[in-house]
């Protein structure tokens, strides 16, 4: 222990002028004089009584204030952390009331009832210590702490006079200064509250969550702490969604060289300090939150075991020393707080505190409620905005397809081939299954895919249509996924592509053999993932509602084995295969075309036809028609157009293409025409008992060749086959 502090009478003296100068000094400084000054007289004190260290601070309303930052002069580098009154509740007690805290021997001098203060200072190195309280105008302002490490120390009355004489001038100068500092304080509470309150009501929203965090840390500077977060209530009478936290923190003020800690501790406490996680360590802050009252760590613990873990998690875990959380209201209803923290002291949130983390709270949730309300409007207008473009894309779409006159519009036909492929039409119209058309090239295909889809949940909007082998690859992929602009040369603006079109309809693939290997793997990857981009774009569009119907006049499975088809893409559209009988497999539903047709020219033209020669619909039905349907409509437009009287005249062509450039002998089509009937009578059996050739007296290869030679095809048989068995 070191022998009694004392000083000699000239000693005395020159201390006595030292303070008396530093006192005048003081009285004459202003506020950035007056921390210097105040450092200086700090540093004669504790020189002069050789003290390791000076510690000094005053008290504010509803808490403490620390100014050890500034005002502290250790004498021994690396002595160590700062000792706070906030940590000894002993000693503050006694300063409270006016009292002098002397120990000499931290050891044996301690009283019991000071053991929790006896331990702090332990962890703080102090071995002896003089607290003295600072007083101004009979009222407790703050305290000085003066100690020594490592030895003890017997303080004379001497000592202790002129300290008591040392702690009036320094609390007179620290109360001025805590003065200067309230004004200065007050002054940028004001300024920035008035910035805050001005900015947000006319700060455009998508500026409103940088400029709430920015003001977070502001805020957090100007009360002295380290975090500040803002969160809101997943279920509340705004509608306002979960906002787990937006949060402002400054590691680098409470993350000390050295420690230890990981950065997952340091982001965990980034992210902790929600009312929902706190509840897990203690329920009474989200308790208190919802109830509308102020949450104060640590003041609201209490000594249970669960208060007791809480302490213990906050302060070694987390390194939180103090915690304010207040609620924030809108119409008297709490709906989410906002919470400040410290990891630098323990502080005794006052009511001053509480108004400002409430004023800010209030301006910050108005923000969010009118980012929130401007959000949703923003999502209600654009939805409004892609319903108004989906309905003026259909009505253009139907416009532009309203300009081209379909073959015809109804289905026509009573024959048995057509009545079968209407069965699977009307079987597989109200699901959502690909279906695949196939047929030669006039057979209908269009006007079957538009009976399905106008029997399918698409209904309500038009069938979209793509002609697969009407435009050039590069254009027929634009065509198909739309392109931006300038992704090639004459894309002067975005274009909609038809598979985005066909949300929540039917897309009609015509003619799908025609896609090159390029593009099929392109259409095979919007099968499987309903996701593509525009040509040009980045942006990935998903499709999910879209029906797909394909049409060919190819046979797939050839063309898959001579390489020209992806087999993958083949068995994405073979999920219902419909084939479309050729005209020539349906001739008995050659009279129902003709009345069809002549009723819908001659109603274009202003004509009427009574009858149609008996004589000349048996020579159509002879006819082997391999433009099927399309050759048979554009045969009645001229037979229209060139008859002058009620007899409608048909000129019927003589060549046969599918039986070479000579002229077809009546023989001939007489023959095809018998074989037609026996084998539609023999149900197709071409050999065996009961079979047509034997009631054609003819061998069964024989009877296959000329089928062959005739191009006669059982109805039920895909495009390719002979049709015989």
């Amino acid at each position: 222990m070191k022998p009694t502090l004392g000083k000699k009478g000239p000693e005395m003296q020159r201390f006595y002028m030292c303070l008396l100068r530093s006192a005048a000094r003081l009285n004459n400084s202003v506020s950035d004089d007056a921390q210097g000054e105040i450092s200086a007289l700090l540093k004669n004190v504790g020189r002069f009584w050789k003290f390791d260290f000076i510690h000094a601070g005053f008290f504010r309303a509803g808490g403490t204030r620390n100014l050890h930052g500034e005002y502290h002069y250790p004498l021994i580098p690396g002595t160590g952390p700062v000792v706070t009154i906030a940590d000894l509740p002993w000693t503050r007690r006694q300063l409270t009331k006016g009292k002098t805290v002397v120990i000499p021997w931290l050891h044996a001098d301690m009283p019991a009832a000071a053991e929790i203060d006896r331990q702090r200072l332990l962890e703080y190195g102090v071995s002896s210590t003089v607290v003295l309280p600072l007083k101004v105008g009979g009222n407790i302002t703050g305290w000085t702490l003066l100690g020594n490490r490592k030895v003890g120390s017997r303080y004379s009355e001497e000592c202790l006079g002129a300290l008591h004489t040392f702690s009036d001038i320094l609390a007179g100068a620290l109360d001025r200064l805590r003065t200067w500092i309230d004004i200065e304080a007050s002054h940028r509470w004001e300024s920035l509250l008035s910035e805050v309150s001005a900015k947000y009501i006319s700060l455009p929203i998508d500026d409103i969550e940088p400029a709430l965090r920015s003001d977070f840390g502001r805020l957090a500077k100007l009360l002295d702490v380290d975090r500040c977060s803002l969160h809101i209530y997943g279920r509340n009478p705004l509608g306002l969604e979960n906002i787990s936290s937006a949060d402002w923190f400054d590691k680098f003020a409470w993350w000390p060289e050295g420690d230890e800690r990981s950065v997952d501790t340091l982001l965990a406490f980034g992210q902790s300090l929600t009312p929902e996680q706190l509840s897990k360590l203690n329920h009474k802050m989200s308790e208190k939150l919802r109830n509308g009252e102020v949450y104060r760590f640590p003041g609201d613990l209490e000594q249970d075991q669960e208060d007791i873990e809480t302490r213990c998690f906050m302060d070694t875990v987390l390194g939180v020393q103090s915690v304010l959380s207040v609620p924030v209201t809108v119409g008297g209803t709490a709906v989410g707080g906002l919470t400040v923290a410290s990891t630098k002291e323990h502080r005794e949130w006052g009511e001053d505190e509480v108004t400002k983390v409430r004023l800010f709270g209030e301006i910050f949730i108005n923000a969010i409620i009118r980012k929130h309300t401007e959000d949703r409007l923003r999502r209600t207008l654009a939805e409004t905005e892609l319903l108004k473009k989906r309905i003026e894309a259909d009505y253009a779409y139907m416009r532009e397809e309203t300009r081209f006159d379909h073959n015809f519009r109804d289905i026509v036909g009573r024959s048995r081939a057509m009545t079968d492929t209407l069965k699977k039409a009307v079987q597989v119209a109200p699901t959502d299954s690909t279906v695949l058309l196939q047929g030669e090239t006039g057979t209908g295909k269009g006007v079957i895919a538009q009976a399905i889809h106008n029997a399918s949940r698409y209904h309500v909007r038009p069938l979209v249509q793509v002609n697969c082998a009407a435009l050039s690859p590069t254009l027929i992929e634009s065509e198909l996924f739309g392109h931006e602009k300038g992704a090639f040369t004459g894309a002067y603006s975005r274009k909609i592509g038809r598979f985005e079109l066909a949300g929540g309809t039917t897309l009609f693939l015509d003619e799908i053999g025609e896609l090159s290997l390029t593009l099929q793997a392109k259409l095979l990857r919007v099968l499987q993932e309903r996701a593509f981009e525009r040509v040009g774009g980045t942006t990935t569009i998903r499709v999910d509602d879209v029906r797909i119907i394909a049409a060919t006049n190819r046979d797939l499975q050839q063309e898959v084995a001579a390489g020209r088809f992806r087999q993958d893409l083949w068995y994405r559209l073979n999920v219902f295969p419909i084939t479309v009988p050729p005209l020539r497999d349906r001739l008995e539903d050659v009279p129902l075309f003709v009345a069809f047709f002549a009723g819908k020219f001659a109603g274009k033209l202003n004509k009427r036809f009574d009858r149609v020669p008996q004589s000349t619909l048996k020579r159509l039905q002879n006819h082997h028609w391999p433009g099927n349907i399309r050759e048979l409509e554009n045969l009645i437009e001229r037979a229209v157009i060139t008859s002058p009287g009620s007899l409608l005249k048909i000129d019927i062509p003589s060549a046969d293409p599918c039986l070479g450039a000579t002229s077809l002998p009546t023989l001939a089509a007489f023959e095809r025409s018998y074989i037609l009937e026996i084998l539609d009578t023999c149900n197709w059996k071409v050999s065996g008992p009961g079979g047509a050739a034997e009631i054609l007296g003819m061998h069964p290869e024989t009877l296959r060749s000329r089928m062959r030679k005739f191009c006669i095809r059982r109805p039920d048989t895909p495009v390719g086959q002979n049709g015989t068995r």
